[in-house]
């Protein structure tokens, strides 16, 4: 049997790479040596769950939700009027997208935009910004 937490970040994972407009390079929910990337995956988005907090809700339900950091990297050494329309954009198309189905194909409650943080440029050299999600599901207890 496959976990309900697993069904759902496939899910996101699916639902970005379903994108075409504006284009993203690449879409994984593994850590990337961002040294030996192509070129062609950048706009890279990565999918990263930050952390969860349980309760119980019933005798044998759970309440679980998930908090999903899902940062967008732009190539690049700095902030120009470029980069941050183009991750503008990326941004607002992850919401449309997410926005679209709110249950994860029926796995999860709710999905909500908690945040968008401030871009940020980083060492690698990229231009970041994050979003962070989170999503509520329940699960009966032993069966995440």
């Amino acid at each position: 049997m496959a976990s309900v937490r697993k069904d759902i970040i496939n899910d996101v994972v699916e639902k970005l790479k379903s994108i075409t407009s504006p284009r993203i390079g690449k879409v994984s929910e593994k850590p990337s040596d961002f040294t030996r990337l192509a070129r062609t995956a950048y706009p890279l988005v990565q999918v990263n769950v930050s952390g969860e907090t349980k309760e119980d809700i019933a005798m044998e339900w759970r309440l679980s939700t998930l908090e999903v950091d899902i940062t967008v990297h732009l190539e690049g050494k700095s902030k120009t009027e470029k980069t941050e329309e183009q991750l503008s954009e990326i941004v607002e198309a992850i919401e449309e997208k997410l926005e679209g189905d709110r249950t994860r194909d029926g796995k999860a409650q709710i999905t909500e935009i908690l945040e968008v943080g401030e871009m940020v440029v980083t060492d690698y050299p990229t231009v970041s910004q994050t979003i962070r999600v989170g999503i509520q599901y329940t699960y009966s207890r032993g069966n995440t």
